[in-house]
């Protein structure tokens, strides 16, 4: 009797498990969801610095206002309009107007050389003359701007022409248009003679 009851038990567990199989093997399954590999980045990026405020661009320079009183006109307080429509270099008007009878030939030859530098300043040449009343013409305002350079009272003038201590009229002589020799005959008053005194001298 066991031997049966152990065959019978024995038959019964191989049938439930191949009815068992059967059912597992029949029975559908979802598929696994695959899980992405994520591997760390041993170096992170670093983070962008943050700026605190917004980069601004550069003012532009502004452009200052118009000003009636200054203007590409505004007089030159030197000059000194004159009723006959020229205009006095006072700078020089002053100069000239420093010598004095007692004023050698030397000093004088100084005097005329800054009067002559003066118009030379504004014409960019010498007086365009050869003879002592063209350059004096000229000094007195005839010239292209009518600018005098030479006050009429000086005792630089007589009769119309530069004159040195001896009351002889200075001899001129135009090396280039920005030099100008002036000659003195000197106390015999007579040119290139031992005693002329020259712009040279001074």
């Amino acid at each position: 009797m066991k031997k049966r009851a152990l065959l019978a038990l024995g038959s019964f567990i191989v049938i439930f498990l191949v009815a068992f199989s059967l059912h597992w093997s029949q029975t559908p399954r979802k598929p696994l969801k695959k899980t992405p590999l994520i591997i760390a980045n041993p170096h992170p990026p670093s983070p962008s610095p943050q700026l605190s405020k917004p980069l601004k661009a550069p003012n532009k320079p502004k452009t200052p206002a118009f000003s009636p009183l200054v203007t590409e006109h505004t007089p030159d307080k030197r000059l000194n309009s004159l009723p006959d429509g020229r205009v006095e270099f006072t700078p020089s008007i002053k100069a000239s107007q420093t010598v004095t009878s007692e004023t050698d030939t030397l000093e004088r030859i100084g005097v005329i050389e800054t009067i002559l530098g003066d118009y030379r300043f504004a014409f960019k040449e010498n007086p365009i003359a050869g003879e002592n009343e063209e350059v004096v013409a000229q000094l007195l305002g005839k010239n292209p701007k009518n600018v005098v350079y030479l006050a009429q009272n000086s005792s630089l003038l007589k009769a119309g022409k530069l004159i040195d201590t001896w009351g002889s009229p200075f001899f001129f002589h135009a090396q280039s248009s920005k030099k100008m020799e002036i000659i003195s005959p000197g106390a015999d008053q007579e040119l290139w003679t031992t005693d002329d005194i020259t712009s040279e001298d001074f």
